[in-house]
């Protein structure tokens, strides 16, 4: 009786320890991610949490953002590609009623140190209505900023890389 009680409970350990998915197991994020928040020198600040599947497919996350006299912004993340430290992630509007529906781009760069110390995190919201973007040859859908990035002044941002 008690070999009948034993197998089950080895294939239950076995069946769950094969279900960790491999990045995990080797230590990497399951998913491509940039998240954190950054102010620029001029007062202006973004926010972003996006994430997607390794392979960039299925981004999900919002982008909020403010300036200086300026409405607040509010994006719903549509796509995500990363590369190592660097994020560029594209956006639907949906505040201000105004810009609803455009796009918006959000270029991330992760120097990995402290606010103040080395090189600084980078940051830059980018519009179509500006021509600040333009449509991303390689991921239909995506878009690039025109651009290179700012360094934040206050914050910290984080990209990861899935394997």
């Amino acid at each position: 009786m008690k070999k009948f009680l034993l197998k089950p409970a080895v294939l239950a350990v076995v069946a769950a320890l094969t279900m960790i998915p491999v990045s995990i197991a080797s230590g990497g994020p399951p998913n491509d991610m940039a998240m954190g928040r950054g102010q620029h020198a001029d007062g202006s600040s973004l926010a972003i949490s996006a994430r997607s599947q390794p392979d960039g497919t299925d981004a999900t996350g919002t982008i909020r953002g403010e300036t200086a006299g300026s409405e607040a912004i509010h994006a719903d993340v549509i796509c995500l590609v990363v590369s190592g430290n660097e994020a560029i992630i594209t956006g639907v509007m949906n505040r201000p009623e105004w810009l609803f529906g455009h796009r918006i781009v959000v270029h991330a760069v992760d120097n990995g140190t402290a606010p103040g110390a080395g090189s600084p995190d980078l940051l830059r919201a980018s519009y179509f209505t500006n021509g600040g973007i333009q449509n991303d040859p390689n991921h239909p859908g995506c878009f690039l900023p025109i651009l290179p990035p700012d360094p934040v002044e206050k914050g910290e941002i984080q990209v990861m890389d899935a394997p």
